[in-house]
């Protein structure tokens, strides 16, 4: 027997032995009706599960016209309640995502209920949710980084503006008995 006429045996086979509705994925495994099998690998979890995974690449947040910038800018907010109120406007200048679109888009860091929690609260969201919160909507490096700056300087009790304080440095014991 060639190896086509074996192939199409194994495939009716498949066929004929899986559920009423089911169809044969690509990968090896059995997708339920309106599944879609991506083609893994035989024996990866999206397909024995009978479940498919599509991993989502963040869209870009589309940017202003050229000499303006209406982004939020991050940096001002002094309290908790200020960060938030800038992920919101963020959030409102990417075009309003919905939440599980962005809980897809940041590849499920978090979850939808917790960028809904994070952006109707007042106090300080988790670090992991301002990150997937601009991952979700389609920030940009310089993004992220200007919210991380922004969380870890309320996070610390620092206004806007401040520079870190030096470390205190303890004095030589030579230094201390002649002072």
């Amino acid at each position: 027997m060639s190896g086509t006429k074996r192939l199409l045996e194994q495939v009716s086979e498949r066929v004929s032995s899986s559920p009423p509705g089911h169809r044969p994925a690509s990968g090896g495994g059995l997708v339920a009706p309106g599944r879609w099998s991506g083609g893994w690998a035989p024996g990866s979890p999206a397909v024995s599960s009978g479940r498919a995974v599509r991993k989502r690449v963040p869209k870009p947040a589309i940017k202003d016209a050229d000499g303006l910038d209406l982004r939020p800018d991050p940096l001002q907010a002094r309290t908790a309640a200020e960060l938030v109120g800038a992920m919101r406007r963020f959030h409102q200048w990417a075009g309003e995502p919905s939440y599980r679109v962005m809980a897809e888009q940041c590849g499920q860091m978090v979850s939808a209920s917790s960028l809904h929690r994070a952006l109707t609260s007042r106090a300080l969201p988790p670090f992991s949710a301002v990150m997937a919160l601009i991952t979700g909507c389609g920030g940009s490096e310089e993004d992220k980084s200007r919210f991380a700056s922004a969380w870890r300087r309320i996070r610390s009790g620092r206004a806007a503006g401040d520079r870190p304080q030096p470390a205190l440095r303890a004095l030589p014991p030579a230094a201390a008995k002649t002072g």
